[in-house]
């Protein structure tokens, strides 16, 4: 069965938001967000998802929020704050276009149910994080979290746009409410925080595979061509232990460098080829090739 089909420790922080503020942490431009799905029109209080959040993490017991002006289209805009963290939560009584969830509902093809169930929601919330947590990695888990608290709210899933990922409610209230569900969203990050596709490409004979999103965490995606769809867990293998290797050494990897397959093979890293131009999507990719005997 493919690992896709089986489905806090927070760092210390000398800053901390203060009782009277909330203050954002200017060093973020590019804030990590999610997006979450509700089957109906937007109708919550903060007292309700702050109980719910508490019941979640003890930690976010102590989370406030701060009521925002409301722009164009929005039904609300606030700030959530604890600890050293802070959340923008921005809601919306309209559905995400079909064009922003269709990529995403790609990696959900085998749950067909999920996918129509998200094309029936009918409003979203979009969550972005803007406290002073360093680890990046450690930001997702704090969003997908803070997400868990609208699942009583009607919150059918949990959509990465960046990674071009998506989780039902009960999965992602499963994987945050384990312990062992917490480690295994760290450690197999094309779970949902890095998206990862095996398809059919015209150029190639064989199947393309490749990872979406890891510029959001710092790094490159990563892609490959393979002879068959049989081999997807092996490059989904090799592409998450590459990317937590980066996270772990901080180690700056470019093309010309040398990996290692999971049976010690040497690859070498390149740039797409003129010719590979569906790779090139605003993202940084380096495709992985056996060397030549």
């Amino acid at each position: 069965m493919s690992i896709l089909s089986r489905l806090f420790t927070f760092k210390k922080s000398n800053v901390a938001q203060s009782d009277s503020a909330i203050i954002e942490n200017p060093a973020i431009k590019n804030p990590l967000s999610l997006t979450i799905l509700v089957d109906r029109t937007l109708s919550f209080d903060f007292n309700k998802l702050t109980r719910s959040l508490g019941k979640i993490n003890s930690s976010m017991k102590k989370v406030k929020f701060q009521s925002l002006p409301c722009g164009k289209g929005e039904a609300f805009n606030a700030l959530a704050s604890w600890n050293q963290h802070l959340i923008k939560v921005v809601g919306f009584d309209t559905a995400c276009s079909p064009e922003v969830i269709k990529q995403s509902i790609e990696f959900a093809k085998d749950n067909q149910d999920l996918i129509q169930t998200i094309k029936n929601h009918n409003s979203h919330i979009i969550i972005s994080y803007h406290g002073y947590e360093d680890d990046l990695i450690k930001q997702y888990l704090i969003l997908t979290q803070f997400a868990i608290g609208f699942e009583h709210f009607n919150m059918v899933g949990l959509l990465n746009l960046k990674a071009q990922t998506i989780l039902s409610t009960h999965v992602v209230s499963a994987l945050v409410e384990s312990d062992n569900g917490i480690e295994l969203l760290c450690e197999c990050l094309p779970l949902f925080f890095v998206g990862f596709k095996a398809m059919k490409v015209d150029i190639h004979t064989g199947i393309c595979m490749r990872t979406y999103g890891a510029g959001q965490l710092g790094f490159p995606d990563f892609a490959a061509f393979a002879d068959s769809f049989d081999e997807t867990d092996k490059y989904l293998n090799i592409f998450n232990n590459l990317l937590l290797y980066l996270h772990q050494t901080h180690a700056e990897i470019a093309a010309g460098h040398t990996i290692e397959d999971d049976r010690g093979k040497i690859m070498i890293l390149r740039e797409p080829s003129a010719e590979e131009g569906f790779l090139k999507d605003g993202s940084l990719v380096l495709v992985a090739q056996y060397r030549k005997v």
